[in-house]
Parts: structure tokens; sequence; C-alpha cells
């Protein structure tokens, strides 16, 4: 019997796929500005202040060593934890995905000639691409593999427009303020998700994965909400658009979109998003109530509103919408 598989946060890093241990990652965030750091790698850009907690952030391709690329405002940031905390910069975070050990090969020979094959543990198969799987014990180990040069104190995307600068700097000031604290009781983790352009937190305890949305095969006799059913990894997975039972208009899929798969009450279904930006923790306090009013249908589903970043987003209570909302039919009556 094959081993328990085990959960990759794939992403993408200008073209590349790479894939990181779950387990290890703390936090999935937006680029916020960052301060240089004095004799620090040329691979470190700098730091950012994290609710109090100094938090040093790594170019993954200058570690890998490849030249500088430009930063882009849409540069998402992985926090990982391997004994100490750091940040690693993503062009887009795709998916989290289960990857069992049969599926992960070793690197060939020649790979294993490359400058970057110290950092990679081996590579996966995701389609007709493929993923590899960072080696995060030697990528944060600053005494291994290439890019250990120390350069000159320099500053940080100088290349930024003014309102860059802004955005960057504002993503700075709310990630250093200080909150109740992760082990504070009652703070919850939220991936926060873009429908039709606007912002929605769902609680993670109901999610199990995120995946790209793939081929879609209709559902006949079924409610429009129903996009259809999809293969993911061997299991059919029902997707749907809950857009309608929050008073927005339905929307069908595009380029990009992601699956979030759900399961509550034994209810497991696929919820259709334009993206998947960040994983955000809150707790209850941080939550202000929904006020009521003629939208009633909508209300049920909301739990309220809380500041995340930048901007304010609305928090789903998914679980109620999969379990008493009608969102799934029996496909067999």
């Amino acid at each position: 019997m094959e081993k328990t598989v085990t959960p990759f946060v794939v992403f993408r890093l200008s073209g590349s796929l790479y894939g990181v241990k779950a387990e290890s990652v703390r936090e999935m965030l937006k680029l916020p500005e960052l301060v240089p750091l004095e004799e620090a790698p040329s691979y470190i850009p700098g730091f950012f202040n994290l609710r109090g907690g100094i938090v040093p952030v790594m170019d993954l391709e200058m570690r890998l060593g490849h030249p500088f690329h430009c930063y882009s405002i849409d540069d998402a940031l992985i926090i990982v934890d391997e004994g100490t905390l750091m940040g690693i910069i993503a062009s887009e975070l795709l998916s989290v995905e289960d990857i069992p050990p049969s599926a992960i090969e070793a690197l060939s020979p020649i790979q294993k000639e490359g400058a970057r094959h110290h950092f990679i543990g081996g590579e996966a198969r995701r389609g007709e691409d493929i993923v590899m799987l960072l080696d995060l014990e030697a990528v944060v180990d600053h005494g291994t593999g290439p890019g250990v040069d120390e350069g000159a104190l320099r500053a940080f995307w100088p290349e930024a427009s003014e309102g860059q600068r802004e955005v960057l700097k504002e993503r700075a000031r709310v990630l250093s303020e200080p909150s109740s604290g992760l082990e504070a009781e009652g703070v919850m983790p939220f991936a926060v998700i873009v429908l039709g352009g606007e912002r929605f937190a769902i609680r993670c305890e109901s999610i199990r994965e995120f995946a790209e949305l793939k081929d879609l095969t209709p559902v006949p006799c079924t409610p429009a909400h129903i996009l259809g059913d999809t293969n993911l990894r061997g299991d059919v997975l029902t997707v749907i658009d809950i857009r309608g039972r929050l008073g927005m208009s339905p929307a069908a899929p595009g380029p990009g979109s992601k699956v979030v798969v759900a399961e509550a009450g034994g209810v497991r279904a696929g919820v259709l998003a334009d993206s998947v930006e960040e994983i955000a923790y809150l707790s209850p306090a941080e939550i202000t109530p929904a006020p009521l009013s003629s939208k009633q249908a909508e209300d049920e589903y909301l739990l309220g509103a809380a500041r995340s970043g930048e901007r304010m987003i609305a928090v789903i209570d998914l679980e109620r919408m999969l379990t008493k909302g009608g969102l799934l039919v029996d496909e067999t009556v």
C-alpha cells in the first residue's frame, strides 16, 4: 500500500512551477515593502515586520543562481517555517495539491550538474508541467549552494512607481500591526478569494485544497449555478458558482480560474473563484457582523466583514451555504 500523500503548495515563478510542503507554510500574503538588510546575501532583498516579528524575505530566483528579475505588485509571499520564519517571493500562488510518493522522481544526473540541484528535492508531473519540489532545509541554509555572496546595501525595487510604492507601504503597515497573536484563543486562518473583483474570506477549516480549473463536463438537468463535473485526480468533483447566493451576477469560468475544494456536513464541492489571494488570520473580534438588510437571502450566508491588508473583505459562511443553501442536487434522481 502506498504511503500517505503529502500536500504541497504549488506556485509559479517566472514560468517555472515549484512546490513546498504545506506543513511548512505558515501564511500566504501579498508582497509588502521590504527594508534592505546590511551584509545580507544578494538573494535576500530585505525584511518586513510581521506583527512585531522580523521576517527576512528570499528572492528564490537569485537563490537558484538566476539573474535578478523585476518584481510585480501582484507578487505573492509564502511564509515558511524551517526553525525560523522566511518569506519566499512567488509570481503566482496556484494550488495546494496532494502528491503521492510514487509521483515524485529524483533529479537526473544531468539535472544534478546544475547549480540549483542543491535546493530541489525531486520533481513531480502536474499534467503537462513539471513541479520542482523544494528542499526547504537547504534553501534556508545560507551556507549552501550559489548566490551566497554579500552585496552592497541596495534599495528594494527602485523601479517601482509612486503608486506601487504606496501600495507596498500600506501592506507593510498593516502587516506590522500587532494583533491578539496567532496563539490567542479564537484566531483562525481564512482563505481570501476573489469573485467578480470582490474579495471574500472563507474559513480554512472547511477547505481541503485549492486547484486550477481544468475541463468541465456539463451535468444535464441541473440548476445554472452547477457548472459541471471535473476530474480531480480520479475523483469526480462538482463545481458550483456561489455568486448568486451572494447577490452577484453569475459568471462562466475563465482562463486561470481556481477551484476551492470544500467540505462541510458530508457535502463536498468545488467552489469557482477568479483567484486565491492569501491566507489571513482573523479573530472573531475583528469580524464586524453583517448589518440587517432587505437582502436576507444574501446576508444569511455572510458572517460579517473584516479588514485584510488595505481593504475590507466579506466573510462567507461557506459551511452553511453548502449544507443549507441547496447548491447541490442528487444527480442520480
